[in-house]
């Protein structure tokens, strides 16, 4: 319900065009009701537009407080506790004859939250539907994710937090400067979870990418647990994991090598493991630090970027310069795949 408080000594007029003047070029009837706002600003409205735009007003005017004492100049006034800024902008995007009004007033983000608090608590569907879309611009995601997130946790929308978190991993975990008006109205453990959340994500790219870049495990051949060690296309292994022929073989200390793995706990059995090439784990090591910094998919394309040291080893074996660059393209393509089906599954955690 709408909290009553006793009358104001004074008030003021709200701006137009709630003023309570007629305006000729808005084209729109004198106003019949006042909603007062918790500063003492009278807004003058319609009880007819009311009724049509807010379930709350259409029940409480259809209903026992259709009369109303407190009135000036012949017009009831119910008064309300919101700050007469945040009610301003909830009326011109309520009414449906003040597009222009409502267009000025959805593109500004400061406290655009209170907007869709207040139009929740009083039932005003259409504007609680406008500020959603106007949240879920992806510019706003792509520009502004951080503050788009405390936003989505002050208005209670999950689902925007969550994208608004994935998008955060473009970024810094904690941006130098970053600051925004919401931040005043959170508590500390809101952004502490989004920080964790990017933390935890990074952690993750870098094991996927270092995981595929040590051991093949011959006991997990042919299952998923293999990795990312082949070209999907031809099921043919990575250079980095092929030991060539008799004639077409990788140049001396290039190419892979079977080590002794692990013996099976039951059966006592060693199983053979097949380290990559060293040239690859090492560019693997050098690059998978930026994947904890920013875990997303395009961060792996660094990979295609082959240090001096690398690449001379590279150029220097046969069967490594014949498809290093296609091969790791391949590389790439699915890590990055992997790092971003990692982030949505962390993100469901928010």
């Amino acid at each position: 319900m709408s909290e009553i408080h006793p009358a104001a000594t004074t008030h003021r007029d709200a701006l137009a065009p709630f003023s309570g003047a007629l305006d000729p070029e808005e084209n729109i009837p004198a106003s019949d009701f006042i909603l007062r706002s918790g500063d003492s600003v009278d807004f003058h409205v319609h009880r007819d537009v009311l009724k049509f735009v807010s379930v709350f007003f259409k029940n409480m005017l259809d209903g026992a407080g259709a009369d109303i004492d407190l009135q000036r100049d012949g017009k009831p006034i119910v008064i309300l506790s919101e700050p007469s800024a945040v009610l301003y902008r909830l009326l011109c995007l309520a009414y449906p004859t003040l597009e222009r009004h409502s267009l000025a007033v959805a593109r500004g983000l400061d406290g655009l939250w209170e907007v869709y608090q207040m139009a929740k608590k009083y039932l005003f569907f259409g504007v609680e539907k406008l500020v959603k879309q106007t949240l879920e611009d992806h510019d706003l995601l792509d520009t502004q994710p951080h503050r788009m997130f405390a936003i989505a946790r002050l208005c209670a929308l999950p689902d925007l937090a969550r994208a608004a978190a994935l998008c955060t991993l473009k970024s810094a975990v904690c941006p130098e400067g970053l600051r925004f008006p919401e931040m005043a109205h959170l508590t500390a453990d809101v952004l502490q979870e989004l920080y964790q959340f990017h933390h935890t994500c990074g952690i993750a790219a870098q094991a996927i990418a270092e995981n595929n870049a040590d051991y093949f495990d011959a006991q997990y051949a042919g299952s998923p647990l293999m990795g990312i060690s082949s070209h999907d296309e031809t099921d043919q292994a990575f250079v980095w994991w092929d030991f060539g022929t008799a004639d077409f073989h990788h140049h001396p200390g290039c190419g892979p090598s079977d080590l002794d793995g692990p013996r099976d706990p039951d059966t006592g059995q060693q199983w053979p493991q097949t380290a990559a090439a060293p040239w690859f784990h090492n560019h693997v090591a050098k690059v998978a630090p930026r994947l904890r910094a920013l875990p997303i998919g395009d961060t792996a394309a660094e990979l295609l970027k082959v240090a001096p040291e690398e690449q001379a080893i590279i150029d220097t074996c046969q069967v490594c310069s014949a498809s290093a660059v296609s091969d790791l393209a391949s590389f790439v393509r699915r890590l990055s795949i992997e790092i971003e089906e990692s982030n949505s599954r962390l993100v469901r955690n928010l």
